[in-house]
């Protein structure tokens, strides 16, 4: 399903940065630091690669798809998304929005006022 970053603002935001990775406990990657490879307890929690993309502009009150979410590999995995953006008063801007491991009938990212 596609999650979307929603402007609920009365203004368009412009130079915005989306930045997304993923994070799950259920799966680890072995600790490079172990010399024996044993899977011993030092194992890593698992992570995606991070992401990151642009949009010049969402119009106030207007959606763009930001990701997708698969629930049936993303439920084990909560995606952090870090998003900047420049307001109608210029200033730069900074959210971070989890989306975690729950049934989810649709996922949105909604800015504001």
């Amino acid at each position: 399903m596609p999650v979307y970053l929603c402007n609920g603002t009365d203004a368009a935001i412009r130079i915005i940065t989306v930045r997304t990775i993923g994070l799950t406990s259920k799966f680890t990657t072995p600790d490079p630091t172990i010399a024996d490879g044993s899977g011993s307890a030092s194992e890593q929690p698992l992570s995606t690669t991070p992401t990151t993309f642009s949009l010049d502009r969402l119009d106030t009150r207007h959606a763009a798809v930001i990701d997708r979410y698969d629930p049936m590999f993303d439920s084990d995995f909560i995606t952090t998304f870090e998003i900047t953006f420049i307001d109608q008063q210029e200033q730069a801007q900074q959210r971070t929005a989890f989306l975690g491991g729950t049934p989810l009938s649709s996922a949105y990212l909604n800015l504001k006022k």
